[in-house]
């Protein structure tokens, strides 16, 4: 049994290099062609006009500029969720705790 952890709102800074996500290495691989449509659009809304992509998505000021990074998603540099994400639940987890087999699950 897999527990999927939410996104927190504590996140680490992206890495300034690296490889794109390889949405086909993702956990769950029949949703590849249904993740790649989703990202595919959302990347070429958010490539447009900025009032529109802010608009459509119900976007804050104060997050009007995550347009930006949607518009990057399949070319910029990705990190492991256990790597990016921080909060109450990220620190219980302790990744760094967990064995070398619980470790390789939870990455994946």
């Amino acid at each position: 049994m897999k527990i999927l952890l939410p996104p927190s709102e504590g996140k680490a800074p992206s890495p300034g290099r690296g490889s794109a996500v390889k949405l086909s290495s993702l956990s769950l691989p029949e949703l590849t062609a249904t993740r790649s449509e989703l990202i595919t659009a959302l990347t070429k809304l958010c490539q447009g006009p900025r009032a529109k992509a802010v608009s459509t998505l119900g976007l804050t000021p104060g997050l009007a500029s995550e347009v930006e990074k949607n518009a990057q998603l399949l070319t910029a540099p990705a990190i492991a969720a256990g790597s990016l994400y921080s909060g109450v639940l990220y620190e219980a987890l302790d990744l760094a705790s967990l064995s070398t087999k619980a470790a390789s699950r939870a990455e994946n």
